[in-house]
């Protein structure tokens, strides 16, 4: 089974202001911890798997990025995270949620649906090399998940990088395709940064 990496369509933008500071402001506003601990917790998120849920249960304010309205894209990958309009949630919600958490974001008054992917997939070990630089250890060299690991899991992250990126399998995209939903582009290089 093939695995894509899921990214923005070259020349998209986000498409709203919110990020991890901002984030961080928010939960910080309304709960007793420290920008610190908040900030700490949600830059670690997407490798130890945690809940945005465990900070605070409340939804997210932001704004639109008046180039990004234009696009009118239904999903956008959103830093490690996918951000999904409330049509493309009520496709996609109960077939994703398994594989992750979803918190509600207010967006100009718009109620939009983040998704923070909390699921692995198994690397296959003797497809996997790590790049070395100087003797030291330096990003990964190639990237392959086990075809039996993947097959039911539509989303799902990398230990070995980090839980930076989101992949999905053919069935996914095959979903995303046959919806005519927009905002994702599939990449088969696994780990092409561009």
């Amino acid at each position: 089974m093939s695995a894509y990496y899921l990214k923005k369509p070259n020349g998209s933008y986000d498409l709203v202001d919110l990020n991890t500071v901002t984030m961080t402001n928010q939960i910080v506003s309304n709960t007793d911890l420290t920008f610190e601990v908040v900030v700490r917790k949600l830059m670690a998120l997407h490798y130890d798997n945690s809940n945005i849920a465990d900070l605070w249960k409340g939804e997210f304010d932001c704004h639109f990025i008046p180039q990004a309205r234009k696009q009118n894209f239904g999903i956008n990958v959103l830093g490690n995270f996918l951000l999904l309009t409330q049509s493309a949630y009520n496709f996609l919600g109960d077939k994703i949620h398994p594989f992750g958490e979803f918190v509600k974001i207010n967006a100009d008054g718009e109620s939009l649906m983040l998704f923070n992917p909390k699921v692995f997939a198994k690397e296959d070990p003797t497809l996997c090399e790590m790049n070395y630089v100087d003797g030291f250890e330096d990003g990964v060299k190639s990237l392959v998940f086990l075809n039996e690991d993947i097959q039911n899991k539509l989303l799902f992250k990398s230990k070995l990088q980090g839980g930076d990126c989101i992949y999905c399998n053919e069935v996914f995209k095959r979903l995303i395709v046959n919806s005519e939903l927009e905002g994702l582009s599939f990449d088969s290089d696994l780990l092409n940064p561009f």
